[in-house]
């Protein structure tokens, strides 16, 4: 569990910083906006997930396959074609 913790704080700072830096120095509140927005609207979603599986995976293998996901998801973001561009 410990790990998820950590994992979910790098990946934080990763993209966060690469949300920061990327963009012109004009859209940075633009693009940090909508980086929240998402956060938050995904809550309900990742409740659901986690309702969903809470009950047939333990708790730490859970966290871990969390965590796992999470570096992944930090390691793409920079792959993704256009996210440099703010609409």
């Amino acid at each position: 569990v410990m790990a998820l913790g950590f994992f979910l704080s790098l990946a934080n700072v990763v993209c966060l910083t690469f949300f920061q830096n990327t963009p012109e120095r004009q859209d940075v509140p633009v693009v940090m906006g909508l980086v929240n927005l998402i956060s938050v609207a995904s809550l309900p979603v990742s409740m659901g997930v986690v309702g969903a599986f809470i009950e047939r995976v333990a708790v730490r293998e859970f966290a871990s396959i969390c965590a796992l996901l999470v570096i992944v998801i930090a390691l793409l973001i920079p792959l993704i074609p256009g996210i440099r561009r703010v609409p």
